[in-house]
């Protein structure tokens, strides 16, 4: 009998290990050589819903239940199996250069579908190569009176020689409870790279909770009478909400990526090099969209275009003011798509620094108006107060 969660957790671990260090002693008994990997191996334990049968006996796995009532977990169990997956694959994944496989050979029911679906977004963000791959039996033999199976490898799927992107347009930024992954996912959309950098910044102060795995204890029992486990769904904020999960895992990936490359190309007073707007191009908005690169390039290269001829060294301009066409828009909704159309790099709010040095450099100045209206009035305002 178990009475918390996370010692059923660890049970579940160990036994899977267990099972593991087993088989590799009966191979090495039979002459094979086996590298020792319990040291390396990492499990991951996903509630299971259902019921398992063997002959004559049910073994109840568990059941999710809404305000004392059971409801079907086929509201709500996908979303947690692609909640759990997701955060915990990408804390091993997120360092690694190495290539994936995902082996569906004993998938049970929807997991081999839900796992591909997890992993495929995740290989596709992180940049990694992925091969699915199942074994089919085709033969059997017999050694010293014990069976021994044959099986081809079939490769299911394989990206050793593709790269894929993240279909950032399949996250719903409105069911995103955090107000700063929000803004990322948005401005990833939008392609705003300057805006990016500034919601880094803010992303950076934020202090991230291991929430999801803690939260799930705090929502789970066990039954004494089954040794079910019962999950209460009130007790679960994203538990029909996935794109947290993924909200949480861009911002994480892309502002880690963001903050690594602004030391190199600050101006000082809130400026920014407009080199670091084609190398966030490449490296971070390349993942999500086969376009954004150029869009960011081209707006990049008008400013750059324009700004040395028309400006002395130290000296500062609002982009309207180079352009020779001081702003005369006061429809909001109209700028808010000008916004969009020119990568952020909106002339009605963006601000040329020439350095003694040659450099051109870029902020955001102005009326607030526009960010404000995209991302929401607080987070305009601590962007503008790092300008």
């Amino acid at each position: 009998k178990y009475t918390k969660y996370s010692d059923l957790l660890g049970t579940v671990e160990n036994y899977i290990k267990c099972v593991i260090n087993k088989f590799r002693e009966d191979l090495e008994k039979r002459g094979y050589k086996i590298e020792d990997i319990s040291q390396k191996l990492k499990i991951i334990v996903i509630p299971a819903i259902g019921t398992f049968r063997k002959g004559n006996m049910a073994t109840k796995f568990g059941k999710i239940v809404a305000k004392g009532n059971e409801v079907s977990p086929a509201r709500y169990y996908p979303n947690l199996v692609e909640t759990l997956l997701a955060y915990s694959l990408y804390k091993e994944l997120k360092e690694t250069n190495e290539d994936i496989v995902l082996d569906i050979t004993h998938g049970i029911n929807y997991l081999p579908t839900l796992a591909f679906n997890t992993i495929y977004k995740l290989v596709s963000l992180l940049g990694l190569k992925l091969t699915v791959m199942n074994f089919v039996p085709i033969d059997s033999r017999y050694k010293d009176n014990n069976e021994i199976r044959i099986y081809l490898r079939v490769d299911v799927v394989s990206t050793v020689n593709k790269r894929f992107r993240f279909d950032v347009d399949q996250i719903d930024e409105d069911r995103i409870f955090d107000k700063y992954n929000k803004s990322v996912v948005k401005a990833l959309k939008y392609n705003a790279p300057l805006a990016l950098v500034y919601l880094c910044k803010l992303e950076e102060e934020e202090e991230k909770e291991d929430k999801y795995y803690s939260e799930l204890e705090n929502a789970t029992s066990i039954s004494d009478k089954e040794n079910e486990i019962i999950i209460d769904k009130e007790k679960i904020k994203w538990i029909e909400k996935v794109n947290d999960v993924w909200s949480d895992i861009i911002a994480d990936f892309v502002c880690g990526k963001v903050n690594d490359i602004v030391s190199k190309y600050s101006c000082g007073e809130g400026y920014y090099d407009i080199n670091i707007l084609n190398k966030l191009a490449d490296e971070v908005f390349s993942r999500f969209s086969s376009i954004s690169e150029n869009i960011i390039r081209n707006e990049s290269s008008n400013v750059f275009n324009i700004a040395p001829e028309k400006m002395k060294e130290g000296e500062e301009k609002m982009y309207s003011e180079l352009l020779e066409s001081e702003s005369t828009q006061t429809n909001l909704d109209r700028m808010i798509r000008n916004y969009i159309a020119h990568a952020g790099l909106l002339k009605e709010i963006l601000k040329v620094k020439k350095t003694s040095e040659g450099k051109i450099c870029i902020k955001y100045a102005g009326s607030k108006d526009v960010l404000s209206a995209i991302y929401g009035e607080d987070i305009a305002k601590s962007m503008y107060d790092y300008v």
